[in-house]
């Protein structure tokens, strides 16, 4: 019998070279950023970095599935399921599905949250070509800003590009490629700080501005995306809730 099963991983894949996998099919074997199924800490899948233009990489038959990109993460916040840099990158058949790019949130006070790029792909340059593929509940994600200290809450981050964004280069989405259910959302703003205590008729600091959600399927920042006999369906993009004023409590009915 053939491979079949799910492949846990504890560490991004890196890809630097002419490389092609052609896998039984995405309904067959996954390559999950998860470990494993009792302890569920995740990683990015695959970061494709390849520096000729010449180079290319060929995927096929697989699926990827529960990656995570994350401030930890090589690049950052960026690619959940596959970061891809320069060369060619061909996809066939293959599912990603349910792979995140979340942003930090703010650690410094009223500071601004991390953004999150591509919950499925971030494309930072190169040709990248799908077929036959299918993107599922990918998410883009931003930190949450930071609480205030002296005035108004720090501003969410961004989540731009639930299934794919495109910084630089081009993507070829085609041949009944589908996207379905892919989300950006921003990160909500940071708390205002509390002026007035326990005393009453303070006015509290502001909360901080929810970061930007856009492009819940694709987000297109420079280069180019071509579709061809594809199809994009139920993609959501939300901005992040604005972060909580903090006035100073009332009391005896006032």
């Amino acid at each position: 019998a053939g491979l079949s099963g799910t492949i846990y991983l504890n560490t991004t894949l890196s890809i630097t070279d002419y490389l092609t996998i052609n896998g039984p099919g995405s309904g067959v074997i996954t390559i999950s950023g998860a470990q494993n199924n009792s302890h569920p800490t995740r990683v990015e899948v695959l970061d494709v970095e390849l520096a000729s233009s010449s180079k290319v990489v060929t995927i096929s038959g697989l699926t990827i599935l529960n990656g995570l990109a994350t401030s930890a993460s090589t690049h950052g916040a960026e690619g959940g399921g596959i970061y891809i840099n320069g060369g060619q990158v061909n996809l066939t058949n293959v599912c990603i599905k349910s792979c995140t790019a979340q942003g930090v949130a703010a650690t410094a006070t009223a500071g601004t949250g991390g953004n999150g790029l591509g919950g499925g792909i971030y494309v930072a340059s190169g040709t990248v070509t799908l077929a036959t593929c299918a993107l599922k509940t990918d998410s883009a994600r931003g930190g949450q800003g930071g609480a205030a200290s002296s005035s108004t809450g720090g501003t969410g981050g961004n989540g731009q590009g639930g299934g794919i964004y495109v910084a630089t280069g081009t993507v070829n989405f085609n041949s009944s490629s589908t996207m379905t259910s892919d989300s950006a959302v921003g990160g909500a703003g940071g708390t205002g700080v509390n002026r007035g205590g326990s005393s009453s008729g303070t006015n509290g600091g502001t909360g901080g501005t929810g970061g930007n959600g856009q492009g819940g399927g694709f987000y297109l920042a420079a280069g180019m995306v071509k579709l061809n006999t594809s199809s994009i369906s139920a993609t959501t993009a939300t901005g992040g809730l604005g972060g909580g004023g903090n006035g100073a409590n009332r009391s005896n009915g006032s």
